[in-house]
């Protein structure tokens, strides 16, 4: 068995949204510019949407997320 070489690099997404433009140089590699402009919008909306959940848990004290309604919406994501 020959020995590969392999390198973790993280997709980084700042707790607020901000996408990290070094994303950008691994994810080129292997994604047409495309695809990555649509990664880097599903990443952004998942992150400010979990954000506004969690804060409105905070404040409100009621529960936002639905384990059961989550496995059902997120395979409905658009976007465009």
């Amino acid at each position: 068995p020959q020995a590969s070489r392999v390198e973790i690099v993280p997709i980084v997404v700042g707790a607020l949204g901000t996408w990290d433009p070094a994303n950008n140089k691994f994810l080129s590699k292997f994604t047409s510019r495309s695809y990555l402009k649509k990664m880097q919008k599903l990443c952004v909306r998942e992150n400010i949407l979990w954000a506004r959940d969690i804060y409105v848990e905070h404040v409100t004290v009621r529960r936002q997320f639905d384990e059961e309604e989550s496995d059902k919406s997120s395979s409905n994501i658009v976007v465009s």
